[in-house]
């Protein structure tokens, strides 16, 4: 999917609408509801960013522990629900952010200590984490 296309898309629907989801059913004629309804929640993030008139995310890389999940999304536990995008524990602003340790190197060791990469919206999960949209993993740390 041609994420800058739909990005562009809400974007233009957003402004036209004033970005509101109620009004934006009048003026929405980019996509059809069954076009929508098979996309991924990558695509679908995008789209809501347009509409919402947020900047283009930043590409980051990050550290996570264990495997990526297939749907791109974490689970939030607590309330039952998936995440805004995949959680990661710290984002690589510094090469010396590579060594980051913590907690995390103890109770979640035998997941793998993962380096990803991905969009960054600016979301935070449930637990204050950041989150980030396609994400892909770039190599293991740990191993």
């Amino acid at each position: 999917m041609d994420y800058k296309a739909v990005y562009d898309a809400g974007r233009k629907l957003g402004d036209m609408c004033g970005h509101n989801w109620d009004r934006a059913m009048y003026y929405d004629d980019q996509f059809t509801t069954a076009e929508m309804m098979q996309w991924d929640y990558a695509t679908h993030r995008f789209y809501e960013a347009g509409f919402a008139g947020e900047d283009w995310p930043e590409m980051v890389q990050a550290i996570r522990y264990g495997d990526l999940p297939k749907n791109g999304q974490s689970i939030n536990w607590a309330e039952n629900r998936y995440e805004r995008g995949v959680s990661c524990v710290k984002i690589v602003r510094q090469p010396e952010d590579l060594n980051y340790r913590c907690i995390y190197d103890v109770t979640l060791c035998e997941r793998g200590k993962y380096l990803i990469e991905g969009y960054y919206f600016h979301d935070a999960g449930s637990d204050g984490e950041p989150l980030l949209v396609n994400a892909k993993t770039i190599k293991r740390l740990d191993a």
